[in-house]
């Protein structure tokens, strides 16, 4: 199991305005097949979770790696960011 904060793979978007939602789809992500915008565009929690899917995805294929889990992590919990080395940090404020 991994644990993700979705507004890192979102990035700045109002996600709870369907307009915007489509408006960064279009933008970010052409080539998306019709069906998963549709879906993504309807609902703020698909938004997330399709943005999470391809942004894991990407990493993944590029070779990023999972980081050890420290043994505080194992009980507290670690978000993991594609691209940050440092074990439990975010790269959020």
């Amino acid at each position: 199991l991994v644990e993700i904060y979705p507004r890192v793979f979102t990035g700045p978007v109002v996600k709870s305005r369907r307009d915007e939602r489509a408006v960064h789809l279009a933008q970010s992500h052409p080539d998306l097949p019709l069906a998963f915008r549709q879906e993504m565009e309807a609902s703020e929690d698909a938004f997330d979770a399709g943005l999470a899917a391809i942004g894991m995805s990407r990493a993944v294929a590029s070779g990023t790696t999972w980081p050890a889990v420290a043994s505080t992590a194992a009980v507290e919990g670690q978000i993991w960011e594609p691209g940050v080395a440092e074990p439990g940090h975010t790269g959020l404020p």
